[in-house]
């Protein structure tokens, strides 16, 4: 994926070496696909000179010949006539790679089987990442290495020119060397560097240039040629970036760097090219960042390039204006960069910049010079029967001495593209694509009033009295700055007021409330702002006047005042550059609402993932809100909702736990892993869970939930499974032990379940004694803790867990099954039927059989109303918490028709509902429907309480994933494929990332016949499972019977004469 999904064919391939004989009349060239990492030779019956034939051809073929090929042989047109696997045909050729004692002894090293590959940024660089160390978060790297000679030497000098560079804030830093092993020894075959996302400021024009950028890529200029006495030799656009954590330059990309005034007669070290002076090209980098024009680089670089095409020399008189791109964000006017550089430009003046190229030293004069050897001599190795000293072997002849060599060739990217087809889901994404984000709409209520608007979004004019509220179009949450003017002494009172609001129901004067529910709607109210009189003020509001989670926000003058520069400061998910960059997917050709609805739950999951020092503080102020107090033990933090209770509740991770892993993957494995060890850090001395984490008055209060317990065992395993960490697992295997022995020490000896004792809940009423929802926890907390225990080598506790979870089944089925209503009790002692302890049952496989998952499955039914489910438990509610747990049970008992029905039914009302933010999914609602959520049970008939981005809402996510789709972890390095077909859907496709590798999948259902293609990382296994008897399974081109892979990689499963209609 990435730089190979739409580049041209000239910048996929390179022709290396000469034209050779085919047949003795052709033509064959040797060429390198840098996407495939692959020599092939492309060859013609007749004698073919334009090399744009050869790549045109290749490239319609090279995707789909076997990984074996060496030679292809095409027609006139470009169609493929023979292919050969031959190994007499290979030419490919290996270069040479030097050992680690080579380079300086303290110089980092990391093994490159331990990188995992995220994209190909371009021609041998690849994005990757690895855990620097166990029980770390996964680090981001760019991995540049070479698979041929010609970058041989320019690999050896970068390498070692950057990792002697002494750190600098404006320079992108030496991160480790990467070795490869042959024949038993290691070899250097690349080396990484931090990556920094955003992209570059070629790439990113929205991202503001400042005048403080320019004046720190001079200053580092002057850095690496006067103090260091080295030349970067390609300052340009494309090499520099802007961290989005800093807002500082970097320069990166030394592969061109040479040390200056120095010459070599060796082709295979870089000399110092006068052409390539720093300064001239710092010049024209400005020129084109400001204008966007780069055509005299594209013309003229880099030996062309004078710098009077952009800049007078001052002999020459004065400089000519340059004109800002439309697009281009600056800081300061242009001719205030103009001015830095011209003054720089003099100061620099003894490096000729014009055609003289004069150097003013040498780098041996620069008082901070440094030096490194030469490339090692090349070894003697055969070649054609000699043996020779070169830089390179053929494959072939290694081959058939038998001799090792560093392996490249990978699957191409259109492996990737398959399941993307440039990603047909970028439309349904509702990240904001910068941190700063403006209204996209303006509406005034009431008041004399004027409206405007210019670059920087809308300028508000509101006498005394006038209030407009301003739309984000989508839920947003931070810190708002605007810019105010009033004439108006503020010493009487505030000139105006905010008001912040996630659903447009309750747009008012006065906030929706976050801080605490009230019958009368208004415990929030307003925030009050005042400012100095006379000249515009830059306003931002109060760090602990955070607003988590809003769409609208309504301005309420309070005098005559001028607003204008409206923006928001986006604070959630804050360990993430780029919001829109997602590493999952999930796409449904047709249906619209199901890919609608997948990312809107991405999007509050995204806006649940908060700074650590954002909870609420306590105790509640009224009116008003503070929050600024802290979540966890770290951050960021997975939390319960955006604008409230902004906490750790281990029950909502049982949900939104998967829900961030297969959406952001790493971001939100970050934010889980925080949470849980927010859980750990307060597990008590009995070995049990807090009902809820700091900052809420339930962990203040000390109070306990026996399923909230459950629930952080469960999320436990999902964390372990997902990340594969098992350095993880063993530092808090103590506590995970000693939380299965608080409910094993729960469980009666004279019924065999579990009576609950801490009966707090997710807000249901009735819980207490041997409860259905409680048991049917635990049982799936033993079961998945019993298979990480036998995963990680531990079959004693496997083996005891798993037969206590046997007894809770065989005594839930027992004790509390209602064969009459085909649903379970909720207790021993009651005839009520819960939904949360029959969903619960249905997806944890409490059931015996097939036969009864179904008639529970249908059973639960009854409950539905138009907008979803009206839980028995919790009257006159609609928990989207416990629905979600129930949709999963309906794909679980094979009932797929029936959960896409309640995704529609209740998620459609969620995201659709003219109440709704329409982009994030809420916490719950009224039996009509109505964000009246809890109104008699603890919310006080307060609606503008209810969180409108909850992620314990977002379990669509989780089923069109994993089991529409179909493609799942289901237990350590282990994956399970069921597609669900279902609904009308013929067609999908998903993916995610974890830190062991990417997963895809991508299918098609047309009249019984069914094609798959998924791709796992080589390093786990799994099962596949189709719905349907069919009359021929192939998988890979051959006849498969089994159902368990084994280590594959990636595969094509295909599929025909499915009886569909019976499954």
């Amino acid at each position: 994926m990435g730089h190979f999904d739409d580049c041209t064919p000239d910048q996929r391939f390179s022709q290396t070496g000469d034209d050779g004989l085919y047949n003795g009349v052709g033509t064959e060239k040797i060429i390198i696909d840098w996407d495939q990492r692959r020599y092939i030779a492309v060859a013609t019956a007749w004698q073919e000179e334009d090399e744009e034939f050869f790549f045109d051809a290749l490239a319609e073929h090279i995707d789909e010949i076997p990984s074996n090929v060496m030679q292809i042989v095409v027609g006139e047109q470009g169609e493929l006539l023979s292919s050969a696997a031959d190994l007499d045909e290979d030419p490919t050729m290996i270069p040479f790679y030097p050992s680690p004692s080579d380079y300086p002894a303290h110089v980092r090293q990391i093994k490159r089987e331990r990188l995992v590959e995220l994209n190909r940024m371009g021609v041998q660089v690849d994005l990757c990442e690895y855990i620097p160390a166990a029980g770390t978060i996964p680090k981001q790297v760019a991995f540049k290495y070479y698979i041929n000679e010609n970058n041989m030497g320019i690999i050896w000098d970068e390498a070692n020119c950057l990792l002697r560079i002494p750190k600098h804030p404006n320079i992108i830093p030496f991160d480790s060397l990467v070795v490869d092993q042959v024949e038993g020894q290691d070899k250097v075959v690349g080396f990484t560097t931090p990556f920094v996302p955003g992209g570059t400021i070629l790439d990113n024009v929205s991202r503001p240039f400042k005048l403080k950028h320019l004046e720190q890529l001079t200053s580092t200029i002057d850095h690496l040629n006067l103090t260091l006495g080295i030349a970067h030799g390609d300052i340009t656009p494309y090499n520099l970036l802007i961290d989005p954590l800093t807002d500082d330059l970097l320069i990166f990309d030394f592969n061109l760097a040479s040390r200056l005034g120095w010459e070599t007669e060796d082709h295979r070290r870089q000399s110092y090219d006068p052409a390539r002076n720093d300064v001239k090209f710092a010049a024209f980098t400005l020129y084109e960042i400001i204008t966007r024009d780069i055509h005299l680089r594209d013309e003229h670089y880099p030996h062309e390039l004078n710098i009077a095409m952009v800049l007078d020399t001052p002999e020459d008189g004065a400089a000519p204006a340059w004109q800002k791109h439309e697009d281009v964000v600056l800081d300061v006017p242009v001719a205030e960069y103009r001015r830095h550089l011209d003054d720089w430009m003099t100061r620099r003046s003894a490096v000729g910049f014009e055609d003289k190229e004069q150097v003013e030293m040498r780098w041996d004069q620069a008082p901070g010079a440094f030096d490194w050897p030469p490339m090692p001599e090349l070894p003697e190795v055969p070649f054609y029967g000699a043996m020779l000293r070169r830089a390179t072997q053929m494959r072939q002849e290694m081959v058939r001495c038998g001799t090792g060599f560093v392996a490249w060739q990978r699957p191409p990217s259109l492996t990737s593209r398959a399941w993307a087809q440039a990603t047909p889901w970028e439309p349904y994404i509702l990240s904001p694509s910068s941190r700063t984000v403006r209204p996209v709409d303006v509406s005034v209520q009431l008041g004399h009033h004027e409206l405007l608007s210019n670059a920087e979004g809308y300028v508000l004019f509101l006498d005394t009295g006038a209030q407009a509220t301003l739309d984000y179009g989508v839920e947003v949450g931070g810190l708002v700055t605007l810019n105010i003017k009033t004439l108006t002494d503020g010493s009487s009172g505030p000139q105006l007021s905010l008001a912040f609001a996630e659903s447009p129901t309750h747009v008012r004067p006065i906030s929706d409330d976050a801080t605490g529910s009230i019958a009368s709607q208004d415990w929030d109210r307003e925030l009050n702002v005042t400012v100095d009189i006379g000249d515009a003020v830059l306003y931002t509001m109060p760090r602990e006047r955070f607003r988590g989670g809003f769409r609208f926000m309504t301005i309420v003058a309070k005098a005559p005042v001028t607003i204008s520069n409206i923006t928001c400061a986006v604070g959630f998910s804050p360990s993430q550059a780029n919001l829109r960059d997602y590493s999952g997917y999930f796409f449904a050709p047709g249906h619209d609402l199901l890919s609608r609805i997948w990312y809107a739950a991405a999007y509050t999951v995204q806006t649940n993932i908060g700074p650590v020092d954002t909870g609420r503080f306590l105790p509640q102020i009224q009116p008003g809100w503070a929050y600024n107090s802290s979540i966890g033990v770290a951050g960021p933090v997975l939390m319960d909702g955006a604008k409230r209770d902004r906490a750790v509740w281990p029950g909502d991770h049982g949900i939104s736990g998967q829900t961030a892993f297969l959406a952001l993957g790493d971001i939100g494995l970050e934010a889980f892993n925080n949470s849980l060890e927010t859980m750990f850090y307060y597990q008590n001395e009995t070995g049990r869970f807090p009902y809820a984490g700091p900052s809420t008055r339930s962990f203040n209060s000390g109070k306990e939930s026996d399923t909230y317990h459950a629930w952080n065992l469960i999320a436990v395993y999902q964390y372990a499974i997902f990340t594969a960490d098992e350095s993880w697992v063993e530092r808090h295997w103590d506590n995970i032990t000693n939380a299965v022995g608080y409910i094993l020490n729960g469980i009666s000896g004279d019924v065999g379940l579990h009576k609950q004792v801490g009966a707090n809940d997710w807000g249901r009423q009735g819980t207490g004694g041997f409860n259905s929802a409680l048991n049917a926890l635990d049982y799936h907390a033993l079961v998945s803790i019993a298979s990480l225990a036998e995963s990680l080598n531990k079959p004693d506790k496997a083996r005891a867990w798993t037969f206590a979870a046997e007894g809770i089944k065989e005594a839930f089925n027992k004790h509390l099954w209602d064969p009459d209503a085909s649903l379970y009790n909720d207790n021993t002692t009651t005839s009520l039927h819960p939904q949360d302890g029959n969903a619960m049952a249905l997806l944890f496989n409490l059931t015996r059989d097939t036969k009864q998952a179904k008639a529970l499955s249908k059973a639960l039914t009854t409950n539905w109303n138009g907008f979803g489910p009206v839980t028995p438990e919790l009257p006159d509610t609609i928990s989207p918490f416990i629905s979600g747990v129930e949709l999963l049970g309906h794909f679980a008992a094979g009932e797929p028709d029936r959960a896409l029905e309640l995704t529609g039914r209740l998620w459609g009302h969620l995201l659709d509902s003219p109440e709704m933010t329409g982009s994030t999914l809420a916490e719950g609602l009224a039996a009509n429907g109505s964000l009246y959520y809890r109104g008699a049970s603890g919310y006080n008939y307060d609606a503008a309480y209810t969180s409108m981005s909850h992620s314990w809402s977002t379990g669509p996510l989780i089923a069109l994933t994993t089991k529409l789709t179909g493609l799942g972890l289901s237990g350590w390095l282990r994956w399970t494929f069921a597609p669900q077909p279902s609904g009308g859907v013929q067609e999908a496709q998903s993916g995610f990332r974890s830190p062991f590798g990417q997963f895809n999948a991508s299918w098609r259902l047309v009249d019984g016949d069914y094609i798959a293609n998924v791709s796992v990382p080589g390093t786990t296994v799994g099962e596949i499972i189709l719905p349907w008897k069919c009359k021929a399974i192939r998988l890979n081109d051959q006849d498969w019977t089994g159902s368990f892979v084994d280590r594959v990689g990636s595969f094509v499963l295909e599929a025909t004469g499915c009886d569909t209609n019976g499954h």
